[in-house]
């Protein structure tokens, strides 16, 4: 288990490095009709964006873009794309903001009762990403997991996560193609 986070920002920018943007019209969750949809806002904000420059500080600095809540209206390829700007970004665990908490309830699956949308959401994230792709997410959710888990916290989203879903893949699934 990798905890230093520089091996794991290298290991997310050469897993996630042959992805390409995904088209404008394929980064968010779209509701005709509805202009003051969040969606829409994720779409500006995210539109022509390379995952590499996406930072916390472009995400804070955004007045229109809800920072706790703006992954829930990325679309399952958009996210995808920008997954490793997330992960990446979700390793500095000291920032005053923290993006790994909003991450990880993102890469959790829908519990039961959950909505078919959502599972369907899920799944599709899920079965985008290749296997150097979800060993490099599972590498950093056990990184939160530790360094929450060292700060006192008892329940954090990156274990519900792991748990969940992440820890749960076997090594066949893991395998290099």
């Amino acid at each position: 288990m990798a905890h230093d986070p520089d091996a794991l920002r290298e290991e997310i920018h050469e897993a996630f490095a042959w992805r390409k943007y995904p088209g404008h019209d394929r980064l968010a969750l779209h509701q005709p009709g509805c202009p003051g949809y969040e969606g829409e806002t994720v779409a500006r904000f995210l539109r022509g964006k390379d995952w590499r420059e996406l930072t916390l500080q472009s995400i804070v600095d955004d007045p229109e873009l809800d920072r706790n809540a703006f992954m829930s209206f990325m679309s399952a390829e958009g996210f995808v794309y920008f997954l490793p700007a997330f992960l990446d970004i979700s390793l500095d665990v000291e920032s005053p903001f923290v993006l790994g908490e909003a991450l990880a309830f993102k890469l959790t699956p829908p519990g039961e009762g959950g909505s078919e949308a959502w599972q369907e959401h899920f799944s599709r994230i899920v079965s985008s990403l290749t296997p150097g792709e979800k060993r490099a997410v599972i590498h950093v959710l056990e990184y939160l997991v530790n360094e929450y888990e060292k700060r006192g916290y008892g329940t954090h989203p990156a274990r519900e996560a792991l748990d969940g879903y992440w820890a749960c893949l076997t090594d066949e699934e893991l395998k290099q193609a």
